[in-house]
């Protein structure tokens, strides 16, 4: 997992605590990441104009990735996203394409004028809000992988209940009142992640169980960020054999503890290591105080 945040400020502070989490952290400076090479630059400027669209007619060449965007090729100020979302939707209800990676800001038009795109395999949308109906992604056959950011407080993702073919779910939220029963029914999923991965975020989403993981026995990458379930009790993960690759909040007093879970999965022998570890690191008694980075 990678965060990105734009300057150094508190972030680099934070290096040691989110490296034992199981996470790598690459600090931006000016936009651009520090210590990467010009060419390596021009590549990612290149992969960027090479995927995005602003005006369909202009831009798309067959492309199977895109992002749908109302910036970065060029400025044009009558380009309005508006504007510019009307022209997706109605490209996209009627012309066939060859995309199968999708991105875009949420727009209700836009997701319904997908029902034709049958290749779809990738979704990725953002921002979306407590009126979203998402009951038009059940016709997207070929959909495997389905990332949903900023999901607004009274969405509901009933919906997707539907979506027996995901093999990769990502939700993010910061708010505990988000029914996720659902996801029990999506039993070929193989990737999980769920919550607030914003560093800026430093509360709890507080869920009154992740009973709903139990039938998932298929996963083998689960993330849980910011969860914690009522009572600290976490004896469902000991439930799912497959883990791989696992992070989750661990608490003092929690249920079964991270030593007792390390032995249901290899996903889970690995968090109590970097346990192990980040205790040790604790124990430093320079580990809480910052250097000045040069």
């Amino acid at each position: 997992m990678v965060i990105e945040q734009n300057g150094w400020g508190q972030m680099a502070k934070k290096y040691s605590i989110y490296k034992h989490l199981g996470m790598k952290i690459r600090v931006f400076d000016k936009g651009w990441s520090m210590g990467i090479s010009s060419s390596e630059r021009r590549q990612i400027i290149k992969k960027d104009r090479a995927r995005t669209i602003i005006l369909f007619e202009r831009d798309y060449r067959n492309q199977k990735t895109v992002s749908l965007s109302t910036r970065f090729l060029y400025h044009d100020p009558e380009v309005t996203f508006k504007k510019a979302s009307s022209g997706w939707s109605e490209y996209l209800s009627r012309r066939k394409t060859k995309i199968k990676d999708l991105s875009f800001h949420w727009d209700q038009s836009v997701l319904d004028s997908m029902v034709g795109q049958r290749q779809l395999q990738s979704l990725h949308i953002t921002n979306l809000p407590a009126t979203a109906d998402l009951s038009s992604l059940a016709l997207l056959p070929n959909l495997r992988e389905l990332e949903i950011g900023s999901i607004k407080k009274g969405a509901s993702l009933d919906a997707l209940s539907q979506l027996s073919t995901l093999r990769k779910l990502k939700l993010n939220f910061r708010h505990a009142d988000l029914d996720l029963g659902w996801i029990a029914g999506l039993t070929n999923l193989k990737s999980l992640e769920l919550g607030e991965l914003s560093p800026g975020f430093s509360g709890k989403i507080i869920l009154p169980d992740i009973n709903f993981l139990k039938p998932l026995k298929e996963l083998v990458e689960l993330k849980l960020f910011a969860i914690v379930p009522e009572g600290k009790n976490y004896s469902v993960l000991a439930e799912l054999p497959n883990l791989q690759d696992v992070s989750y909040w661990w608490l003092k007093g929690q249920t079964p503890s991270v030593e007792e879970l390390a032995l249901s999965s290899e996903g889970l022998r690995k968090v109590a290591e970097r346990k192990r570890l980040a205790d040790l690191q604790r124990r430093d008694p320079e580990f809480y105080q910052w250097k000045k980075i040069k």
